[in-house]
């Protein structure tokens, strides 16, 4: 297994946050890099999703996947890609901070046969993708929460 791992802190509440990452269908509005075309939040609910290459080559992939881990306010993981090959699991994980701020910590394990042989600098070379990802999902909570990015 090789894992990505990012965190930030945003300026929101974490149900604010939550309902960003829960919400599929909207990811649309903040999400340059992953577009669901099926999927209900939900335990072992299926998905369908478009996601951008993580090396910046502006390919897009489609994909299946299901929902692995679904607490409400907490954690939400999904698992994709092909078994023995490439799989994922993505994760985001919420914590409250005691200033009311959210700690968001999203990444992504990965299995397989492309990892192994690929090694963990390739993989830790698509981190910038999931930092990029959790700019754009705090930019928009944060507008969401007071109107404008609170500094």
């Amino acid at each position: 297994m090789r894992r990505i791992e990012t965190e930030i802190l945003i300026n929101a509440t974490l149900s604010r946050v939550w309902e960003a990452i829960a919400d599929l269908k909207g990811y649309e509005k903040w999400c340059s890099s992953i577009r669901f075309e099926k999927g209900k939040p939900g335990l072992h609910q299926p998905l369908v999703m478009v996601t951008g290459a993580p090396d910046g080559s502006g390919r897009t992939y489609k994909g299946k996947g299901r929902i692995i881990e679904f607490i409400p306010y907490c954690s939400l993981t999904w698992s994709g890609g092909i078994k023995g090959v490439l799989e994922g699991h993505h994760f985001w994980h919420l914590s409250c901070c005691i200033d009311g701020r959210t700690k968001l910590i999203q990444g992504e394990d990965f299995y397989g046969l492309y990892p192994f042989f690929a090694g963990n600098g390739k993989i830790q070379s698509f981190k910038p993708f999931y930092e990029n990802i959790n700019a754009e999902l705090k930019r928009h909570v944060e507008r969401q929460e007071n109107g404008t990015p609170w500094r």
